[in-house]
């Protein structure tokens, strides 16, 4: 009978890990889960009707580009976590429901899941379009590396990213 009781706790507390993780648990799980992609779409306003100057765009001129979020690992269904993102052109535009995007200071920008966020499920992919001031010439105009937060743990560093322009 205690040995019943004790497998049922297990099974019991496994199934449970995953809902009760702590904020640091959740910042390293997406760290290492999510994969960030960046491709540039249109580098030119005049051509793609983007709304450049009706966004405030510097000489009406902005790009478009596409952010997607791959998660590699368990479902990313926690709300309360951002990335810290960093671009040297200013972002104007974020066309998503799920996310929101605040330019901090300088180049750092934060995307934060929304309340309509839906989650990423193991495997599923996420495009986010972007529309930034000027254009994208360089790998670095988009600096790697963003940084996932939760205001209860520590900063973790995602490499998992990739480029193209």
């Amino acid at each position: 009978m205690f040995r019943n009781s004790m497998i049922s706790l297990a099974i019991l507390a496994s199934g449970m890990s995953h809902a009760t993780q702590t904020p640091q648990q959740i910042v390293d799980r997406i760290s290492e889960d999510l994969l960030i992609h960046y491709q540039v779409e249109a580098n030119t306003s005049d051509a793609n009707n983007l709304p450049c100057q009706t966004l405030g765009a510097d000489w009406a001129l902005c790009n478009k580009s596409v952010m997607t979020l791959s998660n590699q690992g368990q479902a990313i269904n926690n709300k309360d976590w951002s990335l810290y993102i960093h671009s040297v052109r200013i972002i104007l535009s974020l066309d998503s429901e799920q996310f929101t995007i605040a330019r901090l200071t300088g180049d750092l920008y934060e995307l934060k899941p929304t309340a309509a966020f839906k989650g990423l499920e193991q495997g599923e992919s996420l495009d986010i379009p972007v529309i930034g001031e000027y254009w994208q010439l360089f790998e670095s105009d988009f600096m790697p590396r963003a940084f996932v937060n939760h205001e209860q743990a520590e900063l973790e560093c995602s490499s998992k990213w990739t480029l193209r322009i």
